[in-house]
């Protein structure tokens, strides 16, 4: 579908990713992200002593602070985003278990 011929028309796409990710320094990973929340001038006081504790109370919430899936799409030409929402969690997870798909996602 060409949307320029119908500059009236506007399209959507939803994007679903599953990422898993492996820890490999948590206590980086924790430094980075309380860093993080620390210096970020969109966080009232109120949702940095929030963010902070939950940082410290679960790893996968230092992820969710470090991860933009904005990013992604960044330097995608004619694409921008609209909405975001992402969730971290830990999760039982064998590597050696799951088939891996190949460059072409098969």
């Amino acid at each position: 579908m060409d949307i320029s011929a119908n500059s009236s028309s506007r399209s959507f796409v939803r994007i679903s990713l599953e990422l898993i990710v492996e820890l490999t320094d948590e206590e980086a990973l924790r430094a980075a992200a309380v860093e993080s929340v620390r210096t970020a001038d969109y966080l009232s006081d109120e949702m940095r002593a929030d963010a902070l504790e939950a940082i410290e109370e679960d790893i996968a919430e230092a992820v969710t602070h470090l991860i933009d899936p904005h990013v992604l799409i960044d330097d995608v030409p004619g694409v921008e985003a609209h909405e975001a929402e992402w969730v971290s969690e830990l999760v039982e997870y064998d590597p050696d278990a799951v088939p891996h798909p190949g460059p072409d996602g098969a």
